[in-house]
C-alpha cells in the first residue's frame, strides 16, 4: 500500500495468532531494554554501601513533621 509503513503492510500479511506473537515479541523486547542492568553485587556489599552512604543529620535538625508543622503555623 503506497504511504503505509513497511511495518504495519508486512504485519498485514500475518494471520491473527502470528500477529499476536510478533505484538509479544515487540513488547518483550521493548519491556528487556527498560530493565536496568542486574546488580552483581553481594548482599553483603550492598549493606556494606548502604552503611558507607547514609548520611545522619546533626542534632537538633528539625524533623520533616516537625518542619510540615511550621510551615503550617506561619
Amino acid at each position: 500500500m503506497p504511504g503505509v509503513p513497511d511495518a504495519y503492510s508486512k504485519s498485514r500479511r500475518y494471520d491473527g495468532e502470528d500477529l499476536k506473537e510478533l505484538i509479544r515479541q515487540v513488547v518483550k523486547e521493548q519491556l528487556q531494554n527498560q530493565l536496568p542492568p542486574k546488580d552483581t553485587r553481594s548482599v553483603a556489599e550492598i549493606l556494606q554501601s548502604i552503611e558507607q552512604h547514609r548520611w545522619t543529620p546533626p542534632p537538633g535538625t528539625p524533623t520533616a513533621s516537625q518542619i510540615i508543622r511550621e510551615n503550617r503555623d506561619r
